[in-house]
């Protein structure tokens, strides 16, 4: 995925809930595909019908981070905890209806969520002290 700045990072419930009440009326079938999204998969190994079969268990998403795209728009990043324990991401611009990146992660979803966390509390900790 390309590289931009994580503006927001969501990991209550409510946040998480906001988003996907906007993801909900968008079906997978009419989302466009990235040229990246499709060398991704390629590049990834992940195959798209796990993605397709993923993307509307919004239940399951317990962490994204909003950043800012490349031209100013707004993307998602959609982290969906599996039943083993692993992760799926799917980067989405819900406004364009865009599907930028997708991959599975066999990264443990709990320890990846905890150490994500604990850096950006540091982050915001060093800042509001001056640090940074």
């Amino acid at each position: 995925m390309i590289k931009k700045e994580i503006t927001k990072t969501y990991s209550e419930k409510e946040e998480i809930d906001k988003i996907i009440e906007r993801l909900k009326d968008i079906d997978f079938k009419v989302i466009k595909k990235s040229r990246y999204f499709e060398w991704s998969l390629m590049h990834k190994r992940t195959e798209e019908n796990k993605i397709e079969e993923t993307y509307p268990k919004f239940e399951k998403i317990g962490l994204i981070n909003k950043r800012k795209l490349k031209y100013g728009d707004m993307g998602y990043d959609l982290y969906y905890e599996l039943d083993d324990g692993t992760f799926i991401v799917i980067a989405i611009c819900i406004d364009k209806r865009l599907l930028i990146n997708a991959f599975h992660s066999k990264k443990n979803f709990q320890n990846f969520k905890r150490n994500l966390l604990k850096k950006i509390n540091k982050v915001d900790t060093d800042l509001n002290q001056g640090r940074l």
